[in-house]
């Protein structure tokens, strides 16, 4: 496997590839981020702001038994 390393700003969920690195433009990749501040994010923050952003964009009602709903399940 072949690696490169480069600093860059996402701009709307995009990531530009600098042009030093052209040959890569139409390679598949496997893309991991790193956070350059230096804020710790822990699993339940992270959980917690999934079910947050799930909750604001979920357009069903969860239920148990397809009958009753559920409360306080997040």
């Amino acid at each position: 496997m072949q690696a490169i390393e480069f600093s860059t700003i996402s701009e709307n969920g995009k990531i530009a590839i600098p042009n030093l690195y052209s040959t890569w433009f139409a390679k598949p990749v496997r893309v991991i981020l790193l956070a350059e501040d230096s804020t710790p994010i822990t699993p339940a923050q992270s959980f917690g702001q999934f079910i947050e952003q799930f909750r604001a964009t979920a357009d069903f009602e969860v239920t148990h038994g397809d009958t009753q709903p559920v409360e306080n399940l997040f």
